[in-house]
């Protein structure tokens, strides 16, 4: 559903914009979503994501709006989208955790990328868990945590 012009300063936090950029950031974001619901090709990215697709919309709209130039209003609820660029600040030691199955983001690309960006990261997959690790395989993730905290004590 698009939003009129009218609900665009209350979705935007209130921040002035100029309308026809928000006009085009709102037809952009529900012409995208509409495709992702009526595109068979679409289906798997479609079933990763909550029935109701207002929430993803509007932090969509906002990270839209961010980065053509308008208020930040994306940054301070999502974080920055340059995280990656970022990473190589990072100087505590690092485990990254990543389910096996993940077919969103997958570990031989995106975690093997984050752990060559931060300084002595390790990186570690878990079986039979996809995106969600913490929610498929909880009791593999926490055994995970433990014995990485083991080594740093000992």
């Amino acid at each position: 559903m698009a939003y009129r012009k009218r609900e665009f300063p209350k979705m935007f936090g209130g921040a002035s914009y100029p309308p026809n950029t928000l006009l085009i950031i709102d037809r952009l974001v529900e012409a995208f979503y509409l495709r992702m619901e009526t595109l068979p090709e679409a289906a798997t990215v479609r079933a990763m994501h909550a029935e109701d697709l207002s929430p993803t919309k509007i932090a969509l709209k906002q990270y839209l709006c961010e980065w053509t130039g308008g208020p930040k209003l994306y940054t301070p609820a999502k974080g920055h989208p340059k995280l990656r660029q970022r990473l190589h600040r990072i100087k505590v030691p690092t485990l990254l955790l990543w389910g096996v199955d993940d077919r969103f983001v997958a570990a031989a690309n995106y975690g093997a990328a984050y752990r060559d960006a931060i300084p002595g990261a390790r990186l570690e997959t878990i079986d039979r868990a996809g995106h969600f690790p913490h929610l498929e395989q909880p009791e593999a993730l926490v055994e995970r945590i433990r014995a990485f905290f083991g080594e740093r004590r000992a």
